[in-house]
């Protein structure tokens, strides 16, 4: 589970009204871009790392919900305020009120070393941007029209005490250090009205976020640096009160701050003639393969009989040590 970014009091929710089940199963696509250039990666001997494709899949049937992937789906209980999560692998089941989920989650994250003073200092002066327009393009996914819109979120940070080049530096005086650009295809209403299973999903997804948990609970760790935890809170929130049903994205990410400092490091002789700073560090595509209302069997949304149960942040604590990559040496260019 690599997401950790997403505790107020929980909002108490009245079980949504079925009238159908609904099967909504997406694939995300995983790739890296090209910042890491040709002559590098020849140099490690080493192909492009792959990320093999992640599958998941919604499924919803009266009160219940089935989200995720194969490793560690989700089972939510409207009815009983209840989420339990699964762990494939190792065959074990956690169950907690929804009100201590993702703070369970938290406490299972490894512990965060200290900060030194200055970083935290520089941290503080570090800022969210969100931004989102429609581009009036219109498509068609799985038969469902959709319109695009484009969601571009970037951190930004103060120039000053940073080695930066006078000459490069921005005229507002800060740089953008990541972007991630995503072109989003959202379904509109009306057409989620006209799709009995989309309906279905749609409604439990937006019962889910505005009732039966709170991610911006994810952002207490942000408190001290109200530049990052404010506006992305404003983000989750705008989201929460009105949940998009996005059935195809592509985002890229981007270094934008590699365009300030690559020009003195190419003087030093430390970055490969080939290299582009305005390349994309990373891609995911996730599109929806498939949408159903295909009846689905009520096994789905019980724990299977052969798992046991243990404590979520436990669970969670030894999936994440199951999981962590092993140690690498560094990929060093030399100009030679």
């Amino acid at each position: 589970m690599r997401i950790s970014r997403w505790c107020a009091a929980m909002l108490l929710l009245t079980a949504p009204a079925s009238y159908a089940d609904g099967s909504l199963t997406l694939k995300a696509t995983f790739k890296m871009g090209s910042l890491i250039p040709p002559s590098v990666l020849q140099q490690s001997g080493k192909p492009m790392p792959t990320i093999p494709p992640v599958v998941s899949v919604i499924r919803v049937q009266g009160s219940k919900e089935y989200a995720g992937s194969q490793l560690h789906p989700v089972i939510y209980d409207f009815s009983t305020q209840q989420v339990t999560v699964l762990d494939s692998t190792g065959k074990h089941f956690a169950t907690v009120y929804a009100s201590d989920y993702f703070p369970d989650l938290s406490s299972a994250l490894p512990a965060m070393p200290a900060i030194p003073a200055q970083a935290k200092a520089i941290l503080q002066t570090v800022k969210a941007v969100f931004s989102s327009r429609k581009t009036g393009k219109t498509d068609l996914v799985l038969g469902i029209p959709v319109s695009e819109s484009i969601w571009t979120f970037s951190i930004e940070l103060p120039v000053q005490g940073l080695p930066v080049p006078v000459a490069a530096t921005p005229p507002d005086g800060t740089i953008t250090v990541a972007r991630v650009v995503a072109h989003a295809w959202i379904a509109s209403p009306d057409a989620i009205a006209h799709n009995k299973a989309l309906a279905e999903v749609m409604a439990h997804r937006a019962s889910a976020v505005t009732g039966l948990y709170n991610p911006t609970s994810l952002l207490k760790a942000l408190a001290d640096y109200p530049g990052l935890h404010d506006p992305l809170a404003a983000m989750i929130d705008r989201y929460m009160n009105n949940p998009p049903m996005t059935l195809k994205m592509e985002a890229n990410i981007y270094l934008p701050v590699m365009a300030q400092i690559a020009p003195m490091l190419a003087v030093q002789g430390k970055l490969p003639p080939d290299f582009n700073p305005n390349a994309s560090l990373g891609e995911i595509d996730v599109v929806a393969e498939q949408i159903s209302d295909v009846p689905i069997d009520p096994a789905v949304f019980q724990v299977p009989p052969d798992y046991t149960s243990m404590p979520l942040a436990e669970m969670m604590k030894a999936s994440v040590q199951a999981a962590a990559p092993q140690r690498r040496a560094p990929m060093v260019y030399t100009n030679q």
